[in-house]
């Protein structure tokens, strides 16, 4: 139990904003791409709304731990992504009175090539990660930070 919490007091303070900015590429969105207008096919698999279900460190779980943490609020963040490559998210954040709230949203564009999606949110700098889709309802990815390998499971809404 000691090393688990040696790794989410890690996971909780220098690699939080390690982890927030990819997880803002996957996690969030509350409304659903199946009212998209166009009634067209999904030009790929990641088209949908989709959340976050399931963090681990080295294999082991730490999402029950972490969403009930202060620390743990933008887990509840949403993302979709559209048919004409486009995204938006609506990240959670803690407000000045501690309480885990809807941000406003934000909107970007994204892009795949394999199994590498690339994104870019308001501008930003583009941003890449390798996803692994473990069915039609469920895929993660994977980074390494501080020897500790995470992984962010991510499923349709």
């Amino acid at each position: 139990m000691g090393n688990l919490r040696y790794h989410l007091k890690l996971l909780k303070m220098k690699n939080l904003a390690f982890i927030l900015i990819p997880i803002l590429f996957l996690g969030w969105f509350a409304t659903s791409c199946k009212s998209d207008d166009d009634n067209s096919p999904n030009v790929d698999r990641i088209v949908d709304s989709w959340e976050i279900t399931d963090v681990k460190a080295n294999g082991v779980s730490v999402y029950e731990f972490m969403i009930n943490t202060p620390e743990g609020c933008f887990l509840n963040s949403k993302v979709q992504f559209f048919n004409d490559f486009t995204l938006k998210s609506i990240p959670y954040e803690l407000n000045d009175q501690g309480n885990c709230v809807a941000g406003a949203e934000i909107s970007g564009t994204w892009s795949r090539q394999g199994d590498v999606y690339t994104y870019t949110i308001q501008g930003e700098t583009p941003d890449s990660q390798t996803v692994n889709f473990v069915n039609n309802n469920q895929f993660y990815y994977s980074f390494t930070a501080e020897e500790i390998t995470y992984q962010i499971y991510f499923s349709r809404m």
